[in-house]
């Protein structure tokens, strides 16, 4: 009787387990959610955690302190990206650094009162579309906070909209 009960009990402790999503202090003051615990690596001037959820997906986070860049406070950060022509830039730039990829959304908005550019772009391999990424780039203090979500699928998945939605600022 004990074995019959412990075989039915696992899988809906598995299914607890991989639902529970861990979050994760980016910076001082933002939280996010992966859907494990992710690998944390320093890239030259970023600090970065990526998690997997499946094989056709991978949650991200980026933060980059643009002191480092002159950005003196939020001031500074209203002057050089609250217009359409900077966020245009600034996508420029993070294309350049996506072979075979093209912004086919991009939005300038504020999220809990902190500019946030959002863009999904579009990744061709040998011409043939071979994934989507998803991105909220979200302004902090002198922090740039750069989210992504990168799955094989056009329409946001329920874990893109998971890992999205779990973004929090105190």
């Amino acid at each position: 009787m004990k074995k019959i009960f412990v075989l039915l009990l696992l899988p809906l402790l598995s299914f607890s387990f991989i639902a529970d999503w861990q979050p994760v202090k980016i910076g001082d003051r933002v939280t996010v959610k992966f859907p494990k615990e992710p690998k944390f690596e320093k890239i030259s001037d970023k600090l970065k955690w990526a998690s997997s959820f499946d094989a056709n997906s991978i949650c991200e986070a980026t933060l980059t302190d643009l002191r480092e860049y002159g950005i003196k406070g939020p001031d500074d950060i209203a002057k050089n990206f609250s217009s359409q022509e900077q966020m245009q830039g600034f996508g420029i730039g993070l294309l350049s650094k996506i072979p075979g990829g093209k912004a086919i959304s991009q939005k300038n908005t504020l999220f809990n009162g902190h500019r946030s550019y959002e863009y999904i772009i579009e990744v061709k391999k040998d011409g043939v579309i071979d994934r989507y990424i998803y991105i909220k780039s979200l302004f902090v203090g002198t922090d740039l906070i750069s989210f992504h979500f990168i799955q094989k699928e056009k329409e946001r998945s329920k874990n893109n909209q998971r890992f999205f939605s779990s973004i929090k600022v105190d």
